[in-house]
């Protein structure tokens, strides 16, 4: 199978086509054209029919049928890796056929769109996909009502979507990013500290806020020195701007900026600085690979893609996942911040009482941390300048 599956992928890289899925019981890996970035205590879906849900197997997942298919390709130590590792363990938990298509990571809109038609015409019980897929998504569901679509790490914009098969689960990354930069501030000895973004988009930006935020809760006269390196692979680039955020005299960088954040943590390394990885535990990725690089990780802001779509797998077998949209914070475990590792050694005992006091707060509602989700320029332009320094 392994062979047959290398095959497919050696035929869809050599003659650029785009593959559908034969839904059997395997982790096909094809392209798709495109441009390519807890259980129960969970808030309500909003938008659609909030009194049905979807699916309903009652809990069985050795007969559902699930695809997955992506603009861009794995590799990317976030949203997509996660979600593939997500449905690969309930696969090999349960007996349910998943089929995995990535991108190659064009812009061509067409492609993309055949692609999501031709899987969708294959009888899959679930469709899902990253924001990325939005748009393409809005289009073809309307076509399929019996098949459910799922969006996750993304906002959807319901009030203009007459359908009722699409379910989105956006994270509350600002919450995350609240406690990373609690800790940042907390750790910096110059009262300086940096966020470098991939693309300036409104998650991004939404990281950077609640960076900004939870730094001057800890310190309202500290400095975060604010970059973007405009796409989401020029690590170079993400490593240049470090480095001039650290001759700036940061000496605690976070990156939000997809593969190429790991240019920032080799510029940390390099300089000797504190980083904070995003996304995934970075302490335990770089274990074996770059040792350096752990040795000033302080910790990583987690948002666990891989959790949100284990258990809208399950809510959709058990006929429970309502479409709408679902937004998941430090309340639901859609985010939170790594605190084992480094953390225990490297964090003094006053600052993890600090935090852990923060996202008590922030469960009960105590603290509201801002989003830049629906902000507008001005606002966003607002929160920048109070960080005191960008570029």
């Amino acid at each position: 199978m392994k062979k047959f599956t290398a095959i497919l992928l050696t035929m869809a890289m050599l003659c650029a086509l785009l593959a559908g899925c034969a839904g059997k019981d395997t982790t096909a890996t094809t392209a798709a054209g495109g441009d390519s970035g807890k259980e129960t205590t969970q808030a309500s879906a909003s938008g659609g029919d909030e009194t049905q849900g979807q699916g309903g197997t009652s809990g069985d997942l050795s007969s559902l049928k699930v695809c997955a298919i992506f603009t861009g390709p794995r590799g990317d130590s976030g949203t997509i890796d996660m979600a593939c590792a997500a449905l690969e363990a309930i696969a090999a938990e349960t007996g349910m056929q998943i089929t995995l298509i990535e991108g190659d990571g064009s812009a061509d809109v067409a492609k993309v769109q055949a692609s999501v038609t031709d899987v969708s015409e294959d009888g899959y019980d679930l469709i899902l996909s990253t924001g990325t897929m939005a748009d393409v998504f809005r289009i073809v569901a309307p076509d399929y009502p019996d098949t459910m679509y799922a969006l996750f790490d993304t906002t959807f914009d319901f009030t203009t979507y007459e359908g009722n098969n699409i379910y989105c689960a956006n994270f509350k990354q600002n919450e995350g990013a609240y406690l990373a930069g609690m800790l940042a501030m907390g750790v910096s000895k110059s009262g300086t500290i940096g966020f470098v973004g991939g693309m300036e988009n409104a998650n991004i930006c939404d990281f950077m806020w609640g960076y900004v935020e939870g730094a001057k809760h800890v310190k309202e006269s500290g400095i975060v020195a604010i970059s973007f390196t405009g796409d989401w692979y020029d690590s170079a680039k993400a490593k240049e701007i470090a480095l001039t955020q650290v001759n700036m005299g940061a000496d605690v960088l976070f990156p939000a900026a997809g593969p190429s954040s790991e240019g920032v943590m080799e510029g940390a390394a390099e300089a000797k600085v504190n980083s904070i990885g995003v996304d995934i535990d970075r302490e335990a990725q770089y274990g074996a690979s770059n040792p350096d690089w752990v040795e000033v990780i302080l910790s990583s802001e987690l948002k666990c893609v891989d959790k949100a779509v284990d258990r809208a797998v399950r809510l959709f077998a058990a006929g429970e996942l309502k479409p709408g949209q679902e937004a998941l914070g430090i309340a639901e475990g859609g985010v939170d911040l790594y605190m084992d590792g480094n953390y225990q050694t490297l964090v003094p005992d006053e600052i993890k009482t600090q935090i852990e006091a923060a996202k008590a707060a922030i469960i009960s509602g105590e603290i509201t941390v801002g989003t830049a989700l629906g902000a507008s320029a001005e606002e966003i332009a607002q929160i920048k300048s109070w960080a005191g320094a960008t570029e």
